[in-house]
């Protein structure tokens, strides 16, 4: 009963034989007047209904209190002792904020880096362009920073698209990516990073591969 956590008893059956207080609280499961009633009568949620008949796919999942919309819940379902199962459910408000706020930030840093990178690669290359006006000692500098600009862009880019993916769990569409032609842009990405060692690469790839 002192546990913090929503605590639900069910049977083998997913009916209610005991909740603590928290219970109340985070899922409106009140005891002993919600004793005989089936879980997922009470929470009706269809995620939670897939979870309790089919919990052995999934370790948790992630859900909204049905008391309060500000609370993000963590729900588990752990079995034991005779034909029996624990549901827990956690509040996990404050690190769903905080993941929020963190891809909030990867978000908005990589869209006001990208404006200053591609004015900084502009003139980089227009000066490039045209060596015969820049001192010999300059030429090395020049093109070692455009080659950290162009794996500074093409790492903000990397950002905005996983930034995008996290945003929600539908794909706008599907293609067809070709293992070989990744593995060579890794290649190429790779070779910008200059050390004082020279790493020779060598790939062997079937050109038949497809993701």
């Amino acid at each position: 009963r002192a546990l913090p956590d929503g605590t639900v008893v069910l049977d083998e059956r997913g009916t209610v034989t005991w909740a603590n207080k928290a219970a109340q609280t985070y899922l409106g499961i009140r005891w002993p007047d919600d004793a005989g009633q089936r879980i997922t009568n009470l929470i009706r949620l269809p995620e939670i209904a897939e979870f309790v008949d089919e919990n052995k796919k999934l370790s948790s999942i992630d859900i909204v209190s049905p008391t309060n919309p500000d609370i993000h819940l963590n729900v588990r379902i752990t079995p034991y002792g005779n034909a029996q199962r624990l549901f827990v459910a956690r509040d996990v408000t404050q690190l769903h904020r905080a993941n929020r706020i963190r891809r909030d930030f990867v978000a908005n840093v990589s869209h006001e880096l990208r404006t200053p990178i591609t004015v900084l690669r502009g003139y980089l290359e227009n000066m490039s362009s045209q060596r015969e006006q820049c001192p010999p000692a300059w030429q090395k500098a020049l093109g070692q920073m455009l080659e950290h600009v162009a794996r500074m862009q093409s790492i903000v880019e990397d950002l905005l698209v996983l930034s995008k993916l996290e945003q929600g769990d539908e794909i706008e569409h599907v293609e067809v990516v070709s293992v070989a032609s990744l593995i060579a842009d890794i290649q190429r990405e790779s070779q910008l990073l200059k050390t004082r060692y020279e790493h020779m690469f060598a790939l062997e790839v079937d050109t038949s591969l497809e993701i």
